[in-house]
């Protein structure tokens, strides 16, 4: 819960349970891109259609190549989320 500078995540008190990203779909929805990705300084957060090969993410998971993306093993909640990970920098496990 902690680990979002924007507050996003939050405790959800009567629910007693951690509210998950929603990826700023207020922004979103209007074209823009989600805080955490437009404000990372370091760059290293894209966010776009994995399956557009003209999009931004597409364009960065085709240049790493792909024995360098990994994602979480699906569990039948489908995650979309892809990480960048060089075997050159570590060893990718699967939990």
């Amino acid at each position: 819960m902690m680990a979002c500078p924007y507050g996003v995540r939050s405790f959800n008190k009567e629910k007693k349970v951690v509210e998950k990203c929603t990826l700023c779909t207020q922004l979103t929805d209007i074209g823009e891109k989600p805080a955490c990705v437009k404000n990372c300084t370091g760059k290293a957060r894209f966010f776009g259609d994995i399956n557009d090969p003209s999009s931004d993410v597409s364009k960065v998971l085709a240049e790493a190549g792909s024995d360098a993306v990994h994602s979480l093993p699906d569990v039948g909640n489908h995650p979309s989320t892809r990480y960048i990970l060089h075997r050159k920098t570590a060893t990718w496990r699967e939990s």
